[in-house]
């Protein structure tokens, strides 16, 4: 029974994998999907776990897409302009 149940889990992570990693392809240009994992107001910047490289991405950003950032769970879409060499946040959308 318990080989069965770990069966199953280890079947639904899998098989999510794919439908995270076309997340960001499908998301169109200038956009990013995944998983907040650092707010830091001090530097002006929050980073993401891209969906679909699996690597972090980090964004400068305004104190109001900060802010709105501090308690995000699940996947967000973050909408960017390029600058040079840094990522410009336009808008995050849970």
């Amino acid at each position: 029974m318990s080989n069965t149940i770990v069966k199953l889990a280890l079947m639904a992570v899998l098989s999510a994998g794919p439908v995270a990693a076309m997340a960001c392809e499908a998301a169109g240009p200038n956009s990013h999907v995944g998983q907040v994992t650092a707010v830091d107001p001090a530097k002006g910047t929050f980073t993401i776990m891209d969906a679909e490289t699996r690597e972090p991405i980090t964004f400068i950003a305004g104190t109001d897409i900060l802010s709105g950032l501090k308690n995000a769970k699940g996947m967000v879409k973050v909408n960017y302009e390029d600058k040079g060499d840094k990522l410009n946040a336009v808008g995050v959308t849970f």
